[in-house]
Parts: structure tokens; C-alpha cells; sequence
């Protein structure tokens, strides 16, 4: 799968974004591998998930969630976690939610972590449960772990 095969539906985020305004839903079909967009400007719908994690709009990241629920790559599951975290600590959901998504791709702790350094070049090209989506989930989402009091920890233990 290309990167960013499955963000037909956003535009890139601009810093309007972060402060409230939503983005329209895209017309057309996927973006060709020439327009598909770093994962660092976007990696489908969860780069806007991740900034309304990051500002706390539950609500939001719920819906969110809730539309995309049949996802099954490692950004929607990582990040479902994150947000689990995020809002309830060690819990039981979260705990559950991690495991689910290390079962789609056990590559990504280790790159979230520093446990393996991010190559210098993105992937081209992104495989679910391999080292290509780990790369590519970790270069976006990095940050938003980082952030997020004990995630890492939490993830790795």
C-alpha cells in the first residue's frame, strides 16, 4: 500500500487545524504515489485524531474512532491506545487496545521508543504488520507518544 493510500477522504492539515477548524472531505479517489503525503503532514484520519488527542477533545476522538472502526493498521491501533492511555492510565481497556494493536504490528514499539533508530528515508511503500508501516506510524506519531506522560514506558513494559 502507498503511503498515504488511505487518507482519500482529509486534505492536508494546515495550523487552522489545530485550533478548531475541520477539515472538508477530499472528492476523488486515493491519492497517486507522486500526492501521496508524508506521514509527518498526515497518515489518513488519524492526523487529525492525533491533534484532537492532543487537545483533549475526547468527544471528538471518539467519533472519530467510532467511523473508522473496521481500520485494521497499526496508526488506527496505536493511536486507539494512546488515546486509551491517555484518558485512563494502565487500565484494562488500554492494556487491551495495546495488545490488540501489537498483534497488527509488534515493529512499532521498538521505533516509538529509540529501541531502532528511524532511517534517514521513509518508506515508499507501507505493508501491514511489517518494519515499513512501524517506520512509518513512528516518524508521525512520535511526538504525540512523547507527550503523553509514561506512554512509552507503558508501551514498552
Amino acid at each position: 500500500m502507498a503511503r498515504g493510500a488511505i487518507s482519500a477522504s482529509f486534505p492536508p492539515l494546515t495550523c487552522g487545524d489545530a485550533v478548531g477548524a475541520r477539515p472538508a472531505p477530499r472528492s476523488g479517489g486515493a491519492p497517486t504515489r507522486a500526492s501521496a503525503p508524508e506521514p509527518e503532514r498526515q497518515s489518513g484520519p488519524l492526523s487529525p485524531g492525533r491533534i484532537v488527542l492532543a487537545l483533549e477533545r475526547y468527544g471528538e476522538i471518539d467519533e472519530l474512532f467510532a467511523t473508522y472502526d473496521d481500520d485494521a493498521t497499526a496508526a488506527f491501533a496505536y493511536t486507539r491506545a494512546l488515546a486509551a492511555h491517555q484518558r485512563h492510565g494502565d487500565s484494562p481497556e488500554a492494556c487491551e487496545l495495546l495488545a490488540e494493536a501489537r498483534g497488527l504490528n509488534p515493529h512499532v514499539p521498538a521505533y516509538l521508543s529509540g529501541g531502532k533508530r528511524l532511517p534517514a528515508r521513509l518508506p515508499d511503500y507501507v505493508g501491514r504488520g511489517d518494519m515499513s508501516e512501524a517506520v512509518d506510524y513512528a516518524a508521525g506519531a512520535k511526538t504525540q507518544w512523547e507527550t503523553v506522560p509514561g506512554a512509552i514506558a507503558w508501551l514498552v513494559a
